[in-house]
């Protein structure tokens, strides 16, 4: 591991104690896709994550490296579950309805 530079310690800092999205990451720290994977390194993130949910690793602890998927994956889980299902469940409702439509044409 590696030490963290000012501004991956401040996103960090961020996620830490606001707990947020990327997009929202992305705004306040006047991010591109391009310019957020530069500012990461490797791919402890997901570590860190339960680490920080667990209590188990002090924020102070300097040599965490966190990537673009590991804040992709913090972003699903503040994400609510029901808003990722809903064109799922949107799409069964509609191939119900057509099915009982075709269902009806066919007995009439």
């Amino acid at each position: 591991m590696t030490e963290l530079s000012k501004k991956q310690t401040n996103i960090l800092r961020y996620i830490y104690f606001e707990g947020k999205t990327v997009s929202q990451i992305m705004e306040k720290f006047h991010l591109n896709q391009k310019k957020l994977k530069l500012v990461m390194s490797s791919n402890n993130m997901e570590d860190y994550y339960y680490s920080k949910q667990d209590n188990t690793v002090p924020f102070e602890q300097k040599v965490l490296n966190i990537t673009l998927e590991g804040i992709s994956y913090v972003d699903a889980k503040n994400q609510s579950r029901f808003r990722f299902c809903l064109p799922n469940v949107l799409s069964t409702i509609a191939l119900i309805i057509s099915v009982i439509a075709l269902i009806v044409s066919i007995v009439s």
